[in-house]
């Protein structure tokens, strides 16, 4: 089951203003962000880009997934050294 906290906090984001949500990485870091995304189309009718690490982006099948939700590319120093 999942429940959703706060949800009503969303209805002032439909002025167009843009917003910052952060999904930190931990045991659910594949399951919060389509939440998000979910509740975030559903109560505020819009859509949700999200940063992505560019090396992970250039990855055959997660670059797929990754730019067919529109995110964007974030290069990462890690990934150059």
């Amino acid at each position: 089951e999942i429940s959703v906290g706060g949800d009503t906090k969303l209805a002032p984001l439909k002025d167009g203003r843009a917003v910052i949500f952060v999904a930190a990485p931990h045991i659910n870091q594949f399951v919060d962000p389509v939440v998000v995304m979910k509740v975030v189309l559903e109560k505020a009718h819009r859509h949700v880009s999200w940063m992505a690490a560019a090396k992970s982006m250039r990855r055959r099948w997660v670059g797929l997934f990754i730019r067919s939700m529109r995110s964007i590319a974030v290069e990462r120093r890690e990934d150059h050294e």
